[in-house]
């Protein structure tokens, strides 16, 4: 896209300083009517903060020295953030792999303390990570109460669960969608647990709000705004914990309807100057500028930046997957050689992204460096075409740039990686027919099935430890 209009820029930052709903056309009015409360947070969330000391307390007096945060996407990315931020320790739990799941879970939960966060109290990944962490508890004898906190939105059936089980709840706020609420409960229960002092992300986020609301050449959001949709479509991330929440925020909010910014994390050359300073400015001033460069983004791209219409696809999928009830021929491969044969005949559209779908412990170090180098490979492999290649966890992308996969640029092809079965021990998930093995199998082939149904290019390598370690090798010894 060449140099937006700078003074369209300004009239809609007027605009959104003012909450005008009707910034993002009429079919988003709705949405937006309920989805704007996010502007307000630098001030609303003060309220929260004598509430969130009281528990911070309340855990030490518990001799609490372990959190947990059970969560997917907003409920968990910006939570990280803080942590990796202010260097303190925080488990994430946003992974349905049995490995990761077991590492955590089993672990003895005397002085752990699990946070509940879902804002529709309905996420499948969280509700199970739940059950299993009620068994445990009830195995080592520990009463809930005393070992869990719920964060949901009004009226939810994991705040009913909460009460029903005399569990502490927080209730967010229903008019802040998932991620743009950083600096809501969902981000500021956390960050309080570990020791992080939330008045200041508020304070440093009130002060960036006041440059903001002021529109003209000056303001960082419009510049934001502009380097980006000079861009288009894709967007270069420097390789910081920041730019996972910002990949999620950029992906989902503006990918769809055939349109929207891809983001591409580590690309450093790549990464503009705007880009650089929004990502090394004081966090709370960070989260808010990106939350209002990207309202910003959607009314230049015409979209609800709101909403996420193809996230229930992947989801219906994947019920259908657990039930059998898939009903697309599905082909995987399981040698390094016919995933590089079909990856070379798929993957021929000049232009365009790669996108790596890596259903993976993506916390295990070696595991880690794999993937890297897998993208590296295929980078490598296609540079000629001039392909971008991306890196996705499952099940954490389906809820962060899933939505932009499918809704998005029709300019993607993609390379699901699952591992064999046979290479893992499974982990149960109590009164459920499935356990986490199966449910991260029908998470793959969901999504797997519902981008072939709408006519992406997608290869499925299904490889145990070894021949993923071939398959990386061989990218970069053919490339």
């Amino acid at each position: 896209m060449n140099q937006y209009p700078l003074a369209q820029l300004c009239e809609a930052n007027e605009r959104l300083a003012r909450a005008d709903i009707s910034l993002w056309g009429a079919q988003a009015e709705s949405v937006a009517q309920e989805r704007l409360g996010w502007i307000e947070l630098p001030e609303k969330s003060r309220e929260l903060l004598p509430a969130l000391d009281a528990l911070a307390a309340w855990a030490r007096a518990a001799q609490i020295g372990r959190i947990v945060l059970s969560g997917m996407g907003g409920s968990s990315l910006a939570p990280e953030v803080i942590a990796t931020h202010y260097e303190r320790e925080l488990l994430v739990l946003d992974s349905t792999h049995p490995a990761e799941v077991a590492e955590i879970i089993t672990a003895d939960p005397t002085q752990t303390l699990f946070i509940i966060s879902s804002k529709s109290g309905e996420t499948i990944e969280t509700l199970s990570h739940l059950k299993a962490i009620q068994a445990r508890l009830q195995e080592s004898g520990l009463p809930l109460e005393n070992h869990v906190v719920v964060i949901s939105d009004p009226g939810s059936p994991l705040l009913a669960w909460a009460a029903d089980n005399q569990v502490r709840s927080f209730v967010g706020q229903a008019n802040v969608g998932g991620r743009f609420s950083a600096l809501s409960i969902f981000g500021l229960l956390p960050a309080t647990l570990i020791g992080v002092d939330c008045a200041v992300l508020l304070d440093d986020a009130a002060d960036i709000r006041e440059e903001l609301q002021r529109s003209g050449a000056d303001n960082p959001a419009i510049q934001l705004t502009q380097e980006i949709l000079a861009h288009a479509p894709f967007l270069a991330l420097p390789d910081q914990p920041l730019s996972d929440w910002v990949e999620q925020l950029v992906a989902e909010s503006t990918g769809k309807e055939g349109r929207g910014i891809i983001p591409v994390k580590g690309s450093h050359h790549d990464v503009g100057d705007k880009v650089r300073k929004a990502n090394s400015l004081a966090l709370g001033a960070s989260f808010y500028l990106w939350e209002w460069t990207v309202a910003l983004l959607g009314s230049a791209l015409e979209v609800n930046p709101f909403d996420q219409p193809d996230v229930a696809r992947a989801k219906s999928a994947t019920s259908k997957a657990l039930t059998s009830e898939s009903d697309l021929p599905h082909q995987r491969v399981q040698t390094t050689q016919g995933a590089l044969a079909l990856i070379d005949q798929r993957f021929t559209h000049p232009g365009g992204y790669i996108g790596v779908l890596a259903f993976v412990p993506m916390r295990d170090k070696k595991m880690s460096r794999t993937m890297q180098e897998i993208r590296q490979g295929l980078q490598d492999r296609f540079r000629s075409l001039d392909k971008k290649v991306t890196l996705g966890y499952g099940p954490r992308y389906l809820h962060s740039t899933g939505q932009c996969h499918k809704g998005g640029p029709d300019s993607g092809a993609f390379l699901i990686i699952t591992l064999d079965s046979g290479e893992r021990e499974d982990f149960p998930i109590p009164h459920e027919r499935y356990s986490f093995g199966e449910l991260l199998n029908a998470q793959a082939l969901g999504d797997c099935e519902v981008l072939t149904e709408i006519g992406r290019s997608v290869v499925h390598a299904h490889l145990t430890s070894d021949e993923l370690t071939r398959f990386s090798q061989s990218l970069h010894v053919t490339s």
